[in-house]
């Protein structure tokens, strides 16, 4: 391999600190941890603030935060997931007071970051437009990605060339590099929601190359302002796996191998064919420079069986969350060595070219699903050292990890001289503190997820969880969020269901034989109308919202017009061709209730979209008063007219009036949870949106009609009028029961 080294120093400190700074005043004393941090470890100089003994007068310095993404994708905010802005601020203050000659912030967040949204929501915008306008030597904030992206219905579309490629310095360490012994020539490298190829281009046998923003590359002083928290392929992000982000395109990142264990790779442990299928998906996926029909196909492929596969009990899923991942930590450790030995040139040198400190936001932690939905663990600490594999194996013992059990801290040494016997040596704010005990959710010998959580004690220490709490990988969380779900749609399904059951029982005591056959035909056509016509094309809600950000409303809109088009065109259809209920149900009787059986289909299929819509926005209780309320008021009206004027027509008009009443309820919550949705038409996502609904609402309707079709046992000869009734009421009964299924 090689035999650079990071650095011989292995001391780490530690101090408390304000958790977290919320004003001037905690701002202040941060700043003052931060100093008492740096006189720990030999940096500060007196009249040239905490970095003044480390950072030479003229010195061109960059400033490395955390900033993975704009927001936390769990329900907890910026705190355990980016840099502390108030730390970010106080490094740059401190570094300034050292006299440099330029000081810039940078990194490359997730191509799908935004990060204009990310700086106004911490502050740093205004801020650094106020300290660029009064301190020259303050180059502002870069943000170091080529690439970014944005995702349409699922699929992945890049924006290149955002910087011009002379910004930055391409390394290849070839044979030297880390990945050179797992490296095949089946080109089995990947990132989530990446072309594969451009991979392959970067990365093959003798060939392993890295895109370096130059500013890293002619700084002097790089000081690397990370956060801690756990990471579900690294283990942990501190030190060694913030400095990911000096790369500037993310193709030259491989994150995992295709495949399971059994196969040569290392996204999951074993083999699966399932998870082989969902890969073959996602590439295919990837392989598209644009959404369109097959992109999408694949895309959506590759959900439902991912779904498959959560519903069978998988937690790892196929992006290599797991600890037998064997590519990250080697990614990250070479390019750790380009950041301490590349040349301007795209060379690496014998000796350091750089000086990088390291000061760990450990104030608010992350723990949980890291580093993209972490939770808050409040640990009150600044972490610093020179080393980042010392401060990373200290950092792991915070979040109760056994650095020995996380490749990345365990490697850094091994790769490199040194030895993960030759621990760093504590100082500062870690009081005889040793090795704390693990969470059950840290991960044994190479088979779990890197999710761990840390419950804290009463003292403050880490320590046994009581019993029954979750301190896994939250599975057992998600596991109570769905069962509250199911329980709130089963507890509502099964109110509906009673008072379904119970409503043509009393109807039948109301109404002659001929007028409830009559009934039951009606409302057979109305249930038959809004289960298949649709086809379906409302469960796109399901796959579409979460995949939209912004552009939520133009997929209800869609769906909206849809069933607008189709119950209008039925409703038409029926006012066209009465003739059309004789030929369905065979009975000549239904033909003069045409108009009034032509609204309440209308309005049955146009308001029926409410209650998906509702559920696939995440609001179950909200989808579950609604049915009970439906039903309750719709029993309510259908016994008031069969008590005032049991026929036919006072059923039909007390359905119509429920469903007008149901209609603006509709837009109602439309319009509040999707602002102004009326004026988003976008017909390619409608074109989507039905490649995704025809082939399941087409199955549908082929499994309704089969079922209702099949020939009804042979039974004593009957007037016509009075064996379409009974038929009908055969028919009615068992699409109610489908449906209560």
């Amino acid at each position: 391999m090689t035999d650079r080294d990071f650095t011989r120093d292995r001391q780490v400190a530690a101090v408390r600190t304000p958790e977290p700074p919320r004003g001037p005043q905690d701002a202040g004393a941060l700043s003052e941890s931060l100093g008492r941090l740096a006189a720990l470890l030999g940096w500060s100089r007196e009249g040239r603030g905490p970095f003044g003994g480390a950072i030479p007068r003229g010195a061109r310095v960059v400033v490395k935060p955390n900033w993975v993404i704009h927001e936390n994708r769990g329900p907890w905010g910026l705190e355990p997931l980016v840099t502390d802005p108030m730390l970010i601020r106080a490094v740059v203050a401190g570094v300034l007071a050292a006299g440099p000659s330029r000081v810039i912030v940078g990194d490359a967040p997730l191509q799908g970051c935004d990060f204009e949204r990310l700086l106004r929501d911490t502050a740093l915008d205004r801020w650094a437009a106020d300290l660029r306008a009064r301190e020259p030597r303050f180059g502002g904030v870069q943000d170091f990605r080529r690439t970014t992206c944005a995702f349409r219905y699922g699929v992945r579309m890049a924006r290149e060339d955002q910087i011009p490629e002379a910004d930055f310095v391409l390394f290849d360490l070839g044979a030297e590099s880390l990945l050179e012994p797992i490296t095949d020539a089946r080109g089995s490298f990947r990132v989530t929601q990446y072309d594969p190829r451009e991979l392959r281009k970067t990365h093959a046998h003798g060939r392993h190359r890295y895109l370096v923003a130059r500013a890293i590359v002619e700084a002097d002083v790089v000081v690397n302002v990370p956060k801690l928290k756990t990471h579900c392929k690294a283990g942990i992000t501190g030190a060694l796996k913030n400095l990911v982000g000096i790369n500037g395109n993310k193709e030259f990142l491989p994150h995992h191998r295709v495949g399971g264990s059994h196969h040569g790779g290392d996204c999951y442990p074993g083999g699966s064919v399932l998870k082989r299928a969902i890969e073959v998906a996602l590439d295919q996926s990837n392989l598209a420079r644009a959404p369109g029909p097959r992109a999408f196909a694949w895309s959506a492929t590759g959900d439902v069986l991912g779904r498959i596969l959560q519903r069978m009990g998988d937690e790892i899923g196929v992006e290599g969350a797991w600890s037998g991942n064997d590519t990250v930590w080697r990614m990250c450790l070479d390019l750790n060595r380009v950041l301490h030995y590349g040349r301007p040139d795209g060379t690496l040198a014998e000796t350091p070219q750089r000086r990088v400190l390291h000061v760990v936001d450990a104030i608010v932690a992350g723990q949980g699903d890291g580093p993209l939905a972490p939770e808050p663990l409040s640990l009150g600490l600044l972490l610093g050292g020179g080393n980042p594999a010392a401060v990373d194996w200290v950092g792991a013992h915070l979040l109760s990890y056994d650095p020995r059990r996380v490749p990345l801290a365990r490697e850094a040494f091994g790769r490199f001289r040194g030895s993960p016997d030759r621990r760093p040596r504590g100082r500062g704010g870690l009081p005889g503190r040793g090795p704390r005990r693990r969470a059950s959710g840290e991960a044994p010998a190479g088979l779990a997820r890197f999710r761990g959580r840390v419950v804290r004690a009463p003292d403050g220490r880490g320590g046994t969880p009581p019993a029954g709490r979750d301190t896994g990988d939250g599975a057992p969380l998600m596991r109570a969020t769905l069962a509250r779900r199911v329980i709130w749609l089963a507890s509502a399904k099964a109110v509906a269901f009673g008072l379904g059951f119970a409503l043509p029982l009393v109807l039948v005591r109301s109404l002659s034989q001929t007028e409830f056959g009559l009934y039951k035909q009606a409302f057979l056509l109305v249930n038959t109308a809004t289960t298949i016509l649709p086809l379906g094309f409302a469960m796109s809600a399901f796959y579409f919202l979460p995949r939209c950000e912004g552009e939520q409303g133009r997929v209800v809109l869609n769906i909206a017009l849809f069933h607008l088009m189709v119950a209008g065109l039925t409703g038409l259809a029926l006012l066209v061709y009465p003739d059309l209920l004789e030929l369905i149900f065979g009975s000549p009787e239904l033909v003069g209730h045409a108009h009034g059986l032509a609204l309440l289909v209308f309005l049955a299929v146009a308001t029926s979209v409410l209650e998906i819509i509702s559920v696939a926005n995440g609001e179950v209780a909200f989808a579950a008063r609604l049915i009970v309320a439906t039903y309750l008021v719709k029993t309510l009206l259908f016994l008031g007219a069969a008590w005032l004027a049991p026929s036919i027509e006072a059923l039909i008009a007390a359905a119509t009036l429920n469903y007008l009443l149901q209609a603006p309820l509709v837009f109602w919550y439309l319009a509040s949870r999707f602002p102004r949705f009326w004026a988003t038409r976008d017909w390619p996502l409608m074109r989507a949106q039905l490649g995704y609904a025809l082939p399941l609402g087409a199955a549908t309707m082929l499994s309704t009609c089969t079922a209702t079709s099949s020939p009804a046992p042979s039974m004593p000869r009957r007037s016509r009028s009075t064996r379409s009734a009974a038929s009908s009421c055969r028919s009615c009964t068992s699409s109610t029961s489908r449906s209560a299924r």
